[in-house]
């Protein structure tokens, strides 16, 4: 036998690197296959959340791209957040394979004149759905259905839109909602007893003409309910909301009214809601009728932080009075009554930072020993007069408005000047003209 013939035994060996059995070749055909699917799946939800948005859209409706929207008054101009963190290498991998927008999804939707049904069951398939809004027309019972099962909702609003009490107690069964808006046909007494269904309430903004005292006083129910805003339709010549409700409502913690009337008795019923911690009543002059009786018997609140009540005549001895609120930051009041002396109790005030007081009357050496003694970083004197205190020194800018507490001392449009300095602007200079003292204006 030759000795070129090759044995068995001698044959070359195989480079067993790029041979693949056929469980490792299954492996790898399954692998790929979970990727294609992934990619598919992931491009198939966006092609279905288009085509969503297009129905809607047809409908003058508008719909919101997580942070980049579409359609009608949420469009973005910019079409990205400019703050945004630079992508990635992941990031710029999977928009390269899978198309830059393919993982938006939508967040919003706005129905502006009709809402069927068939289409608000089909919104069942928008993965990041928390935020609905109907305006105008009506809901029936089977659309009040559909929005039950869109249990990933957190923010629903309901405009003009005429619903029953069976369908409201329908949707109060919503598991996530936190925030509800709800106006005109949708505030009624009926409607306003079921709100206290929504397991995870926190905030109910209500716009209407009219808000009885009994439908506020079913929310005492809404164990979780902290904020309450009370807004008028402005599309009426008066609205009116009866505030005595508000006296079951302990649990709350901000409260905002709007332009409805207000009056000692209500303040009085305001008072004791003793969890208060932010309270703004903001109406016009006409509508505020209080005294000076009414507006000392917030100071019971003890936990508030936040007051806001510019209609509100305050005076100096209701200034007296605000420093037996601790917990008080921020004030803003009518200061047509205010002078000196009642500037002189705020420097008494261990946490108060914040003052609005338009149209007091103070001179320029109560806002300096304001300054000096007081815990204040901001002052609103009003018609275009604010005043931001750096410790013992004034930043002055232009002849009207002191630039931001806190700013950039080395910002080279803010002018610092220590208080009684020869730059001081509020201190007299040598031919005793202060620029905001007596005999030139006087007062602010």
């Amino acid at each position: 036998m030759s000795e070129s013939a090759s044995s068995p035994s001698q044959r070359p060996k195989r480079r067993r690197w790029l041979s693949f059995s056929i469980r490792g070749l299954f492996l790898l055909v399954l692998l790929a296959a979970i990727g294609m699917g992934w990619i598919a799946s992931i491009r198939t939800q966006h092609q279905r959340e288009k085509a969503i948005a297009k129905q809607i859209e047809a409908l003058d409706g508008a719909v919101q791209w997580n942070a980049v929207s579409s359609g009608g008054r949420f469009s973005d101009p910019f079409g990205s957040d400019p703050f945004a963190p630079e992508p990635t290498q992941y990031e710029r991998w999977r928009a390269w394979l899978l198309g830059d927008d393919v993982d938006s999804r939508i967040s919003r939707v706005v129905f502006e004149t009709h809402c069927p049904a068939e289409l608000l069951v089909e919104l069942q398939k928008l993965e990041a759905l928390t935020d609905l809004t109907i305006v105008n027309g009506s809901l029936s019972d089977p659309a009040s259905e559909a929005i039950r099962q869109l249990t990933n909702l957190t923010d629903l609003s309901l405009i003009d839109t005429e619903i029953s009490a069976k369908q409201m107690e329908t949707i109060a069964s919503l598991p996530l909602v936190d925030h509800l808006y709800i106006t005109h046909g949708s505030v009624s007494e009926e409607n306003l007893k079921r709100l206290a269904a929504f397991p995870s309430l926190e905030s109910l903004s209500i716009c209407a003409s009219e808000i009885s005292a009994e439908g506020l006083a079913g929310l005492r129910a809404a164990k979780n309910l902290l904020t309450l805003k009370l807004e008028a339709d402005y599309q009426k010549s008066s609205s009116t909301a009866e505030l005595s409700g508000l006296a079951s409502l302990t649990q709350l913690e901000d409260l905002r009214i709007g332009e409805f009337p207000v009056t000692d008795h209500d303040l009085e019923v305001i008072s004791t809601m003793r969890s208060l911690r932010i309270l703004k009543i903001t109406p016009k002059s006409s509508l505020v009728k209080v005294t000076s009786t009414g507006i000392t018997q917030l100071f019971s609140l003890g936990m508030l932080n936040d007051l806001d009540f510019p209609a509100a005549p305050f005076d100096d001895e209701i200034l007296r009075s605000v420093v037996k609120i601790k917990a008080l930051k921020q004030l803003d009041c009518d200061g047509s009554r205010i002078t000196d002396a009642g500037l002189k109790h705020l420097e008494g005030h261990p946490n108060l930072r914040y003052v609005t007081i338009p149209g007091c009357q103070v001179t320029a050496n109560a806002i300096r020993s304001l300054a000096k003694n007081g815990s204040i970083s901001e002052l609103g004197l009003g018609d275009g007069v604010g005043l931001n205190f750096y410790g013992l020194s004034l930043v002055y800018s232009g002849g009207q408005t002191v630039v931001r507490s806190g700013g950039d001392s080395n910002d080279e449009e803010d002018d610092v000047a220590p208080l009684g300095s020869s730059d001081d602007p509020f201190g007299a200079d040598e031919g005793g003209s202060d620029p905001f003292g007596p005999g030139v204006g006087g007062v602010f």
